[in-house]
């Protein structure tokens, strides 16, 4: 399967959600698609990992970033 598992905490909205993503797509295609089918709003998102210590390109497919296991990552809106 292409999908990773990802666990998302929007740090204004003190909110938690957990997800299953398409690795073949990027966080901005895949946040497209996940706004559809529910009331997320992360359009102007920033992505941060906390392990990596580092932001991550939104525009990148998610195979890249070489997620094998499920992870939290936080979102911050801008």
């Amino acid at each position: 399967m292409h999908e990773v598992l990802i666990r998302f905490r929007f740090v204004d909205a003190d909110r938690t959600i957990e997800c299953a993503l398409d690795e073949r797509l990027s966080f901005r295609d895949n946040f497209r698609l996940l706004e559809k089918i529910s009331d997320v709003n992360i359009r102007d998102a920033v992505i941060y990992d906390p392990e990596k210590k580092i932001f991550l390109s939104e525009d990148l497919p998610l195979e890249q970033f070489n997620i094998c296991r499920f992870i939290l990552l936080y979102i911050f809106n801008i």
